[in-house]
C-alpha cells in the first residue's frame, strides 16, 4: 500500500504487540488488518482520513482486541471527568499501571495546520513541563510538547487518555 495505516489502528497495533508480544506480523501489516476490521465494523472505508470518535471506540476496539488476547482492556478517561489541574496525576497512574496510554485529540493544535481531524496519539510520559508523545506524523517519531498545549488538543477533540492493557483481575473457580 502506497499510505500508512491510519493512527487508530497504529495505536491499537502498537498496544498490541508491547502488551501480549504479538509479532506474528511487522507492525504496519498489523496495523492494516486491524484497520480493516475497524473500517468493518463502523461502516466506513478504510484510508487517511478515517477517524473513529471515542464513542465508536468503545463499542468497535474491544472486539478487536479479544480477537488477540481475550484479557486485553480498552478504556477512555475523558478530560471532561479528571479534575481540572490532575491530567498530570491521572496520567502518572495509567503509566505506572503499566498500560499503553494514548490521547485522543484534535490534530491541528499538535500538528499545526488547519486539519480538525481527529487523531489519536500515543503517550510515552509525563513531566512536569508537559508530555512526550510518540507518533509517525514527528520527523522524529517523538515530541515534547508543554502540558497547555496537550490539554487544549484533547480538550477541543472532546475526548481523554485512552488506554490498553491486560485485565489483571483474576477469576474465581
Amino acid at each position: 500500500m502506497n499510505r500508512k495505516p491510519n493512527c487508530v489502528a497504529l495505536f491499537v497495533a502498537d498496544a498490541v504487540i508491547e502488551q501480549v508480544g504479538f509479532i506474528a506480523l511487522d507492525r504496519y501489516a498489523l496495523a492494516y488488518k486491524i484497520e480493516e476490521e475497524l473500517s468493518a465494523r463502523v461502516g466506513r472505508p478504510p484510508g487517511d482520513n478515517f477517524a473513529i470518535t471515542d464513542v465508536e471506540g468503545l463499542r468497535i476496539i474491544p472486539p478487536v482486541l479479544s480477537s488477540f488476547d481475550t484479557r486485553l482492556r480498552f478504556s477512555i478517561h475523558p478530560f471532561k471527568c479528571v479534575p481540572f489541574a490532575l491530567y498530570d496525576s491521572t496520567l502518572a497512574e495509567l503509566l505506572a499501571a503499566r498500560l499503553f496510554v494514548g490521547a485522543g485529540i484534535k490534530a491541528s493544535l499538535v500538528f499545526g495546520g488547519i486539519s480538525n481531524d481527529l487523531h489519536v496519539i500515543r503517550i510515552l510520559c509525563g513531566e512536569p513541563g508537559g508530555v512526550l508523545l510518540a507518533d509517525d506524523d514527528f520527523s522524529k517519531g517523538r515530541q515534547f510538547i508543554n502540558w497547555e498545549r496537550f490539554e487544549n488538543a484533547v480538550n477541543a477533540a472532546g475526548s481523554g487518555y485512552w488506554t490498553i492493557g491486560i485485565n489483571k483481575l483474576r477469576k474465581c473457580g
